[in-house]
């Protein structure tokens, strides 16, 4: 495993002085255990709810998807799914700030469909691991990288933010259970990982556009879908195995889940691949939608002729 990437200086400058406020949240929330998550997030849960932007979009977010839900529904869903955001914020302090393998606060997590890595560890190819925003992301990578990887190299793709103290913190906070972060921005660098063997972990559930992006059905609108995992699965020859993890309903921990790898994806159809992916998400939000990250933006851009969501 690389070695973890050093925070970086730039954060004793004034101006990044509220990112100073995020490592001492980290460094606090670091100590607990994960099932004091949900307590350690109320204080930031209550801010949340406070925010009239986040409240809109989750709300807006939640009648597109479901529509059959009444006001009184959407409006529990909506404080439901902010609360699992706030509870989602801590998880993932939690990892960049004290993930390692023997750490036993980590040990609170049962597996399912181990069978289906295995059988992908034993082909001579790449393997993508396709994760989404339910949920705290950084769980999945720190449940995964726990694994017998039978010396395969774990990879992980993110969205390099604009601020590069922003992204010293991802980094520091990733490259301690994983071997590289690499930025979205550089598919030649996932795709040699992959070439070479690696497992590279990703969530493209995020809306995009342009080139690269197609609309494709999400819970019944239509969605900026990225076609990137097709096709480096296709440039690559990589297998890519759904995963994603849940909390057990007693609050005694969680499940971590690795699925049969997509079947017949890449096709060669931009759209249907795009609807593969979303279609994945849907199975892991729909049993319960509330864990979802609702507050970001999913429809921002709409096909001609589409009511706005927002």
């Amino acid at each position: 495993m690389a070695r973890r990437q050093p925070m970086h200086l730039d954060l004793l400058k004034p101006r990044t002085w509220p990112l100073l406020l995020v490592v001492g949240a980290g460094r606090f929330v670091g100590q607990f255990p994960l099932s004091s998550m949900g307590r350690l997030s109320k204080p930031l849960a209550w801010l949340l709810l406070r925010s009239r932007r986040i409240r809109t979009i989750t709300r807006a977010n939640l009648e597109a998807c479901f529509p059959e839900l009444t006001d009184t529904q959407l409006q529990d869903l909506t404080t439901d799914a902010t609360h699992e955001v706030a509870r989602s914020i801590c998880e993932t302090l939690k990892v960049w700030f004290s993930y390692s393998e023997t750490n036993p606060h980590f040990d609170c997590v049962s597996y399912t469909g181990l069978e289906n890595l295995d059988t992908a560890l034993s082909r001579d190819c790449g393997i993508i691991l396709l994760c989404s925003h339910f949920g705290a992301l950084d769980l999945n990578g720190a449940f995964f990288a726990r694994l017998n990887r039978k010396g395969r190299r774990f990879v992980g793709v993110y969205r390099k933010p604009s601020d590069p103290s922003a992204d010293a913190i991802i980094q520091w906070g990733r490259t301690k259970m994983l071997d590289r972060a690499i930025p979205i921005q550089s598919p030649r660098e996932v795709m040699k990982e992959l070439s070479a063997g690696s497992i590279v972990w990703m969530a493209p559930d995020i809306e995009v556009r342009g080139p690269g992006a197609v609309y494709a059905d999400f819970f019944g609108q239509p969605a900026g879908t990225t076609t990137w995992p097709a096709r480096i699965a296709s440039n690559t020859g990589a297998i890519v195995l759904p995963a994603s993890h849940s909390r057990l309903k007693d609050g005694s921990g969680y499940r971590f889940e690795i699925r049969p790898p997509l079947e017949g994806f890449p096709s060669g159809d931009e759209t249907a691949d795009a609807r593969t992916i979303n279609l994945f998400v849907e199975t892991v939000v729909a049993p319960d939608p509330a864990p979802y990250w609702w507050c970001i933006k999913r429809f921002k851009w709409r096909p001609e002729g589409a009511k706005p969501i927002y």
